[in-house]
């Protein structure tokens, strides 16, 4: 990949919502402004949780027409006490794809608002272990996850083939394959996720799903991750940074696939471990969800 993009950096820093502990001690305040960790410009909440690794930070704040430095100390096992606006600090990035089977869109009236918020967010895939679609990524956020190394991220990837992703995701789905392959030989573990549709990604596409995942994953001859075993989006410029999805040993099992185009589709991968309800293996974790099927038109509106 070529040089990073540069930084979104939010306009007047990361608004502080509610203050508790080593931040109230120090004086922050809620409504103060971040606009510098460490001596740094803050891009998001990422950068905070980062800095509190060491136990202590300093803060630079904006207060009315008034710019404070605080200095932030932990006690053992103490949070920050940081809460900033919208959670992340900015804005939540929301998912644009348009999945025939959408959790979402089937959910009835009345439940609570939160439940109706289609985020796909890497930011909260790491925070939190949400799955995030990788269609909204861009360079940045690419180079931003490497180099940061937000590891493990919870992928929905619902089929190899670019043609039946899309299909199921919407056309903006074809770009998913290859950022999954670029952050896989970047040492990035990824859960993926399948949601089963049957006579759609069962069967045969079932099968180039976790065979081309596990060629993904398992360790190339140079000792990094494979190429994707695709030609298009392999995994990446830096092979040698792939050790994380590198498995200790063994070949790709597959333990069962369902090949009747209306039956539910069922597979395992096993590197180099045993069975697991989970169905995970180093790297790579590929859970299924059986028997979804596509939701009519009028149910996806």
């Amino acid at each position: 990949m070529s040089a990073p993009a540069a930084a979104r950096l939010p306009s007047g820093g990361l608004t502080v919502d509610e203050v508790a502990g080593a931040a109230a001690r120090a004086g922050v305040r809620a409504g103060d402004r971040i606009v510098a960790i460490d001596g740094r410009a803050p891009e998001d909440v990422l950068d905070l949780t980062l800095a509190v690794a060491d136990g202590r930070f300093s803060l630079e704040l904006q207060r009315g027409d008034l710019r404070l430095a605080k200095r932030v100390a932990l006690r053992r096992g103490e949070q920050h006490g940081l809460s900033l606006r919208d959670g992340l600090g900015v804005p939540l990035r929301r998912c644009a794809n348009d999945c025939t089977f959408c959790f979402v869109d089937q959910l009835p009236p009345g439940l609570r608002p939160s439940l109706y918020v289609r985020d796909d967010d890497y930011r909260l895939s790491f925070l939190q272990g949400t799955f995030i679609t990788l269609t909204n990524l861009d360079e940045h956020d690419l180079e931003r996850i490497a180099g940061l190394r937000l590891s493990p991220l919870y992928v929905s990837l619902h089929a190899w083939d670019d043609g039946v992703r899309a299909r199921l995701m919407g056309a903006g789905a074809v770009r998913a394959r290859p950022r999954l392959a670029w952050l896989a030989g970047h040492g990035i573990q990824m859960h993926v996720q399948v949601v089963l549709c049957p006579g759609v990604n069962d069967g045969a596409v079932l099968r180039e799903t976790i065979e081309q995942l596990g060629a993904l994953a398992a360790p190339g001859p140079d000792g990094g991750a494979g190429d994707g075993g695709a030609g298009d989006g392999g995994a990446g410029d830096d092979p040698g940074a792939a050790g994380g999805p590198a498995g200790a040993g063994g070949d790709l099992q597959r333990l069962g696939v369902g090949e009747q185009s209306g039956a539910d589709a069922d597979a395992v991968l096993v590197l180099g471990g045993s069975v697991s309800g989970r169905r995970q293996h180093t790297g790579l974790q590929v859970e299924l969800v059986g028997g979804v099927h596509e939701a009519p038109p009028q149910a996806a509106q």
